[in-house]
């Protein structure tokens, strides 16, 4: 199906989600190469996890060549940890996902201008706030072509703005949380030349606490769960220092 002109990219999402009308919706970009047992493998898994309602699996880097780069680095393989890495970075990936049709029938991509350029995260903090359940898969289904026109890298400004923004929406929402832009910056590890030592303090003490309210929130008592909270808050508060 080709748009008859060009409607960018949430319309011709949304259109997508109007026009199929099959049991799973599978994303991708023209771009990637997906391994022949990817739909098998997680409609296989969302078959036999009926309480999650969206999976993505890991992904190798290629470039624009083919070359191949690196594995993606996944941290959060359960409802609560996609619900504590969505306060940090963006929890789940876009062009790999898998998900049960009715629930993206229901939840569009937003066109909301606040949503330009992270609309993936947008959507994904949407739908955890709801309640639905995300999870990542490790296990490489899916080639992840690094692109130097991609979107990603040609609007990194704005895109980085919209995503300190959304997230300082999302703990408001979520958590009742109400923190400067400047401290959120942080949180999210979207750091500028202004941030002060002081936001960079009260940023890092805030992703320990952030952990801690997860684990209340959602009344982790599973050590295997534990563990990977732990992870996710050990390498996210390296990731900000490191930057």
């Amino acid at each position: 199906i080709r748009n008859e002109t060009n409607l960018k990219l949430i319309a011709t999402l949304n259109k997508g989600i109007h026009l199929s009308n099959g049991k799973y919706i599978a994303r991708m970009d023209a771009d990637d190469v997906a391994f022949e047992n990817r739909i098998e493998t997680l409609v296989h898994f969302l078959e036999t996890n009926p309480e999650i309602d969206l999976v993505c699996p890991a992904t190798v880097e290629i470039d624009e060549k083919g070359k191949l780069l690196k594995k993606s680095v996944l941290r959060n393989f359960s409802p609560a940890g996609t619900l504590f890495a969505s306060f940090l970075f963006v929890p789940i990936g876009h062009p790999e996902i898998l998900c049960r049709t009715s629930l993206l029938k229901q939840n569009l991509f937003s066109t909301d201008p606040s949503a330009l350029h992270t609309e993936d995260y947008e959507l994904w903090a949407r739908l955890i706030r709801k309640g639905h359940h995300l999870v990542n898969l490790d296990i490489v289904l899916q080639y992840y072509r690094i692109n130097s026109q991609s979107v990603s890298r040609k609007y990194e400004s704005i895109q980085d703005t919209h995503f300190a923004e959304n997230i300082q929406f999302h703990l408001a929402e979520c958590l009742d949380k109400k923190l400067s832009i400047e401290v959120v910056r942080v949180i999210c590890n979207r750091l500028t030349d202004t941030t002060s030592l002081s936001d960079l303090k009260c940023g890092l003490k805030e992703i320990g606490k952030l952990k801690k309210e997860v684990v209340q929130k959602k009344n982790v008592r599973d050590v295997k769960i534990l563990d990977e909270l732990n992870v996710i808050y050990k390498t996210h508060y390296l990731d900000v220092c490191y930057q």
